[in-house]
Formats: structure tokens, sequence, C-alpha cells
């Protein structure tokens, strides 16, 4: 796996294409997105139900889209840092921004770890 390659995996995502995504995964992969019940946000299994939900997660954003994704490679670990942006009601860009963890399996994504940033106030710091 090289960084460049980990960016090709967001390119996948950007253009809906669900089955050169899955190309990028072990068939066991496990994913775990930033928002759902559990701990850990959500845990689903296998390349199968990660397309779907790759599918859901674009049909709730259908605008979205990853930007100035930056992805780093250690071994059998990687990390991406990115931001989503869509278009507001009034046209002009939204933008969250998160991270994704990797275990890697050779070329192969075998476990992601989604983070991303809320927006809220900020505690004081005094």
């Amino acid at each position: 796996m090289t960084p460049e390659r980990l960016n090709e995996f967001f390119a996948c995502w950007n253009a809906r294409d669900y089955e050169r995504l899955a190309g990028f995964l072990t068939p066991d992969c496990v994913f775990h997105p930033s928002v759902g019940p559990e701990v850990v946000g959500r845990t689903v299994r296998g390349r199968e139900a990660i397309k779907q939900l790759a599918s859901s997660i674009w049909q709730l954003h259908p605008d979205g889209s990853y930007v100035d994704v930056r992805s780093f490679v250690a071994g059998p670990l990687a990390a991406s840092e990115w931001q989503i942006e869509w278009p507001a009601a009034d046209g002009s860009p939204q933008r969250i921004a998160g991270c994704d963890t990797f275990e890697l399996d050779g070329e192969l994504i075998a476990r992601i770890n989604g983070f991303r940033k809320v927006k809220a106030p900020a505690p004081d710091a005094s």
C-alpha cells in the first residue's frame, strides 16, 4: 500500500464506484464509520456490506465529495486526513473534517476506523 493508492480509494468514494472501492478491501474487511450506536460508531463487516453502507452515505449527501485528502502509510498501518465538502442550500460550500485509520493486509485494507470533527462551542480554556 502506498499513500497514492490510498488516495485512489477515496477517489472511488467520490466517483461512487463501489465495485472498484471493494477491490481495495479484504473480503472480511471491518469498517467502523464515525457515526452509529456503538462506541466505535458502528461495525460493518465484509465487502458487500461496506459497499451498501458507502451507497447509503452518499444518498444522504449526494453532492458530497472528499477533498484535501492526505494519506500516510507506515508498514501495516495507515491514516488519511480529509474533508468532505458539499453545497449548502444557498450554494456556498460546507465542510467537515475527519480522518480514517487503516489496518492493512499487503495492498488491501483489512480494517477502517473513521473519525470526524463535530462543530460545537469550544470549552472555556481558562
